[in-house]
């Protein structure tokens, strides 16, 4: 069976200048684990123990990113645990390593690591930062019934590194609505949309919004998040 990763990235803006700690986070609200490991054997860490196409998710690949002050694209992904932009792969996650909240990638990648079946964080290609998320998209999405979401949260506003926070969503699976906090630093971002299928998307105070719901039964929801006026692109991740 064919794996399908549901992928939404969010250019931050170019000006990154190839800096190799362009998206090193701050030590802010969570906790990250640094490293520059490279390898080439399978993830064996606790957080990817979904990897292989859990029950009740798609099969399809999709994925999309929004270039700063242009429209969405289509990109791809080759599995959970790499992302693809613009031409370059970066790996998200490294056998034998406890990820936690966060996890520092070669210096120039902050990925989400504490969700089962989702990715999400802030990236450096071509001169550029992107906030992705990418995840095994629900299928048997509930349609009743509401629930809350907590987890972390990450973004660029033109700093060196990547603040880091946390997030908290309500969702309402009957009204297909959903409103959530972003909080980093001195920011709670508000953030509302409307539910289509397994995805999400929305505008509030002129912050855009999309992402999708992963797992089984909508078990986590991941998205990217982008302000051009206040200058901030971010991604976050939670579960029930």
């Amino acid at each position: 069976m064919a794996i399908i990763i549901a992928l939404s990235v969010t250019a931050c803006g170019s000006g990154a200048g190839g800096s190799d700690d362009s998206a090193q986070p701050s030590n802010n609200n969570s906790s990250a684990t640094n490293t520059n490991t490279s390898s080439n054997n399978s993830d064996s860490s606790s957080t990817n123990s979904s990897s292989n196409n859990p029950a009740n998710t798609t099969t399809v690949l999709t994925s999309n990113y929004i270039k700063d002050q242009d429209v969405a694209k289509t990109i791809n992904s080759p599995n959970l645990n790499t992302l693809q932009v613009d031409g370059q792969n970066v790996q998200l996650t490294f056998p034998g390593i406890s990820v936690g909240t966060f996890l520092v990638i070669k210096e120039n990648a902050i990925s989400g690591g504490h969700l089962s079946y989702a990715r999400y964080g802030i990236v450096s290609a071509n001169n550029s930062r992107y906030a992705f998320s990418q995840g095994y998209s629900t299928l048997d999405m509930p349609t009743t019934g509401t629930a809350i979401y907590t987890g972390q949260a990450t973004y660029d506003k033109g700093s060196v590194r990547a603040e880091t926070g946390k997030s908290i969503f309500h969702v309402d699976y009957g009204k297909k609505t959903i409103n959530g906090t972003v909080a980093i630093n001195s920011d709670n971002i508000q953030l509302s949309g409307t539910i289509n299928g397994n995805a999400f998307s929305g505008n509030k105070n002129g912050t855009q919004m999309q992402g999708g719901f992963y797992g089984p039964k909508a078990a986590e929801l991941s998205g990217t998040f982008q302000n051009k006026a206040e200058g901030y692109t971010g991604a976050f991740g939670a579960r029930k």
